[in-house]
């Protein structure tokens, strides 16, 4: 950044000289490259060291807004290695022509049927949501855990963990209706971990 300064305030140094010069007297009659030179100073001084600018103005805003976008919640792995991730507070929803914002806690559980996804929430009532189960997955703070291919569950909402056979669990949420939740052969190992059965 330093050498990119100092470029510009040579540039600008040196068309500064050739209009002093250009301008002195009338004694100095400058040729046909002279011209050219304070013409091409000229246009860097008066549009394209502007440009930048803007350019950088903009570079700087879209990372204010990436940054303070979602806050980052520092995690201690189990390697000992610290690492950033995002917490989503509010789930967005979009109803109609209006977006609502439903808090996490409040969220039950999301599953997908039919290529469609929706959110289960506490009091019993399903939303249309229009995202895929892994964009949800990334997006959602750790409390959520995929336990069917087809669902991702509110960890904090859960009542009782029944074991099935076949390496299948029922999971009984904490809502309204005591929604329960039947998880796949394949989610049975990550589930176990997960509460330590």
């Amino acid at each position: 950044m330093q050498k990119k300064s100092v470029l510009i305030v040579a540039l600008i140094i040196t068309f500064i000289v050739l209009l002093f010069w250009y301008f002195q007297g009338t004694s100095t009659n400058l040729g046909g490259w002279e011209l050219t030179l304070i013409s091409i100073y000229g246009l860097v001084l008066y549009v394209v060291i502007p440009s930048l600018f803007i350019y950088l103005a903009i570079l700087g805003i879209r990372r204010l807004r990436r940054s303070t976008s979602s806050p980052t919640v520092l995690n201690q792995s189990s390697n000992g290695h610290t690492k950033t991730e995002k917490s989503l507070q509010n789930f967005p929803l979009k109803l109609g022509d209006r977006i609502a914002f439903i808090p996490t806690e409040e969220i039950a559980y999301f599953y997908a049927q039919d290529n469609h996804v929706y959110l289960y929430d506490t009091n019993g009532k399903e939303h249309l949501v229009e995202y895929t189960l892994a964009d949800l997955e990334a997006k959602l703070p750790k409390q959520f855990v995929r336990v069917h291919r087809s669902s991702i569950v509110n960890s904090h909402l859960i009542q009782e963990i029944k074991k099935q056979p076949g390496s299948r669990f029922i999971i009984k949420l904490r809502d309204t209706n005591q929604k329960e939740i039947i998880t796949g052969q394949s989610y049975a190992v990550p589930v176990k971990q997960l509460f330590e059965i």
